[in-house]
């Protein structure tokens, strides 16, 4: 499992000192682009964070209609294939749905690491629901969701983790 751990100046892969560390199998830094932290598939604290936020999809959903404008970032962090045939999570700015399909269009909001298709921020991708791992969108001056970045927090150095903590409501649900 591929996640990152630190975003753009917008988007955020934070998570709350109140879970439990989660050990990387390796971090990649990239100056001027998100790092990337590798996570064992079996990882019990990041699971439990993509089960809690899968579970509240629709609060994401149900925010996302009733955006009052356009501009406003919701975002969904969606496992995407890559050329070993793993999944990189990456977050990803909804644009569309095709009911008949189930099928998601949304762009990129990170520079991709590894994933197939020669992809870069900004493009499109198709997903599907059971791909989407967590969610984010600003209530005021803070976001809502983002749990998997909770998880992350906890193995970040203590000034990192304080400057995501600020940026998060203490819970990710109103």
């Amino acid at each position: 499992m591929i996640l990152r751990t630190c975003g753009l100046s917008v988007l955020l892969v934070l998570l709350s000192a109140n879970c439990p560390p989660v050990s990387y199998a390796q971090v990649v830094e990239r100056e001027g682009e998100s790092h990337i932290a590798f996570i064992e598939d079996d990882n019990i604290a990041m699971n439990a964070a993509i089960d809690a936020a899968r579970a509240s999809l629709p609060h994401f959903w149900e925010q996302f209609a009733n955006a009052a404008a356009i501009d406003e970032m919701h975002l969904l962090k969606v496992g995407l294939p890559t050329p070993e045939g793993d999944s990189e999570f990456i977050w990803i700015y909804p644009t569309d749905y095709d009911a008949e399909s189930e099928e998601f269009q949304g762009m990129l909001m990170n520079e991709p690491f590894n994933l197939a298709g020669n992809l870069k921020i900004g493009d499109l991708v198709n997903f599907q629901d059971e791909q989407i791992i967590d969610w984010s969108y600003y209530e005021g001056e803070m976001r809502r969701g983002e749990f998997t970045t909770r998880v992350l927090i906890a193995n970040m150095s203590s000034e990192e983790a304080e400057a995501y903590e600020g940026m998060l409501h203490s819970s990710p649900i109103p």
